[in-house]
Parts: structure tokens; sequence; C-alpha cells
């Protein structure tokens, strides 16, 4: 759906993993946030076990159709929870034109990204926390009620999905409308959905892409708002996620509550793995080139032809300042 869809080859993955010290920056990370006093009780991997979220969670129903969950005693504020990892799929804004969004089903777009977390335990214990928070939700309902909890993998490294939706139908706006940012729809295709009157864009669709800065000058550091279209595979990020169960309604089967991880935020914090990855692509096309160049010659000997021409394009985006402030991230105190 969207300009950039980043997804992750598994031998590249298998070899960027290899790597400690990249490694090590996803349990640096983990291990500040859960250690400070402002982050870490949103911190997912706290909550991995089934009585601790009894204590601290409960059902919220919006609508008719849907429950979210939320912190108890907070009236009905919902509970959004971070967790580390390095992008291994993503599908994120813009939404550009030619996009083929369904006229009668628009609120089936999404935005969404998968985590991985290669030997991290912070990682691990997410996981586990989701299974825990998935068996509450079920228990709420009965056993049976809610669609099983998907436990999806690349190679074999467990995997954390979230997705937003871009829209969301008029006959379900529970939440405040909202403007749509020019970053997500620079050509104007949800709103025009949005103008049809069957869809709107609410606070729920939103959904905040940032980015850890430094200001070396005033040895500062923030988190600064970015265009979404600058997240690539294997970067090192922070997701917000919240959980909820919808009553899904396919037109041939029978309604069903299913399990959502929803996407909240998505915050950049180093990208040298993406660097990594963009180093093997190029050398796998330079070896392709070779191959190929030395193909042509040996045609040329037996044609009276001249050998084509071929012309290669790299596609170098993490070099330059940006790669240099990871190098500058790498020794900083988060």
């Amino acid at each position: 759906m969207a300009a950039f869809h980043g997804t992750v080859d598994l031998e590249d993955l298998l070899e960027v993993v290899k790597d400690p010290g990249y490694l090590s920056l996803l349990e640096k990370l983990a291990k500040n946030h859960g250690d400070s006093a402002h982050r870490g009780h949103f911190q997912l991997f706290k909550y991995n076990d089934y009585e601790t979220i009894t204590r601290t969670f409960k059902l919220e129903q919006v609508g008719q159709d849907g429950h979210v969950l939320v912190w108890q005693g907070s009236g009905r504020e919902e509970a959004v929870l971070y967790t580390q990892g390095f992008i291994a799929e993503h599908t994120l804004p813009p939404v550009m034109k030619g996009t083929r969004i369904p006229i009668n089903a628009a609120h089936r777009a999404m935005q969404s990204i998968k985590l991985v977390g290669p030997g991290g335990e912070a990682f691990a214990q997410s996981i586990e926390a989701i299974k825990a928070i998935y068996r509450f939700v079920e228990q709420q309902f009965g056993a049976g009620k809610v669609t099983p909890l998907e436990t999806p993998s690349l190679g074999d490294f467990p995997v954390i999905t979230a997705k937003a939706r871009y829209l969301n139908p008029s006959a379900h706006s529970y939440w405040e409308d909202a403007s749509i940012p020019a970053q997500i729809d620079p050509h104007g295709v949800l709103s025009a959905f949005v103008r049809s009157g069957k869809y709107k864009f609410l606070t729920d669709n939103e959904v905040r892409y940032m980015a850890y800065q430094v200001d070396h000058a005033d040895e500062a550091a923030s988190i600064q708002p970015v265009d979404p279209s600058v997240f690539r595979t294997w970067h090192l990020v922070e997701v917000g996620m919240s959980f909820r169960v919808i009553m899904t309604k396919g037109r041939f089967q029978a309604s069903r509550l299913t399990f959502i991880i929803k996407l909240d935020s998505v915050n950049l914090f180093a990208r040298d793995g993406a660097k990594m990855l963009a180093d093997r692509a190029q050398e796998r096309v330079r070896a392709a080139a070779e191959v190929t160049m030395d193909d042509i010659l040996i045609d040329s000997l037996n044609t009276t032809l001249g050998p084509r021409k071929r012309h290669l394009q790299y596609d170098d985006d993490c070099d330059g300042d940006l790669y240099a402030t990871q190098k500058k991230f790498r020794d900083m105190e988060l």
C-alpha cells in the first residue's frame, strides 16, 4: 500500500545477525529503557506473566464490536506498550498515486511493521508477554471464541507484527476526527476516500514516526518527528503497540473475534544494520555484473555486434551524515 515495501533476504539476515556489536545495541536499548524511571513501566517485556497482566490491565468495550486493553484505575486510557527490535519487513507510508485500495474495503488498507530480535532476551520476553496478553483476552470471552494467536517467524527467528488501518469506516467512528498528515497522503489518495463520506481518518489511525537525534554541539539528545519513508529493513527501532479484540464479519464467513496488535508508533534509534544489508546487496549486484560482462565479452568474439552496455544503479541511502550519526549514537548513553 505504500511507496516503500521493505523485506529482508533471509541469507542476508543470517549474516547480519552475526555482528555482535550491532546486536549489543538491541540489548543496551532494551535494558536502558527497562531501567528508566520514565519508560520502564511501559516496556512490553515486563508483562510476560499472566498474574501481572490480570493485576494491571482490563478490557474496555468500544462500540458494539470492539474491546481494547486499558490500564486498571485509569478510566479509559488505552495501554500502549513498547518493544525494541530490528525491522524485518515493513509496509509504511506514504500512500502513492496508483496505490490500489478497494473502494468498498478501504479500511483494510494497512501500515505495518515486523520486528525480529535475534538472541535478544527482552525481545523473547516480549513474545511471551504477547502470549500472556492473548491468554488474558481469550479468558474474557471463553475458549475458542477468539481466533488463534498467530506466531509468525522469519527463518528460526520469531516475529512481532503490528498493524494500523489508514482509515476507519464512518459507521465505526469511536475516536475523534483527525487531519491526515501530508507525509502520509501526499497525493490525496486517502483524502478522496474521506470526502466520499464512507470513511474517516481518526486519532486511532494516527501512527507516530520518530527518530532519536543527537545535538553534539549542545550535548543533548531528543526524539523528533520524521517522514515515515526514512525507515529501512534492519533499522533498530522501538515500536509502540496496543492490544484489542474486534468482531470481524466476512461476506461468506461467520462473525469471529480477532486479536489485534495495533501499531501506535515507530521510533528509529540506529541505522547500521540497513547499511550492512545495503552493502551485501551491492556486493551481489557487482558479482552478477562481473559474470554478465564476462559472458558478454566471450559472446562478442563470435558476433559482429559490439558488446552491450550495462548500466548499474546503486541505492546507497544510508551513508554520509546519517551513517555518521549512527557511529556517534553507539557511544552515547541512552
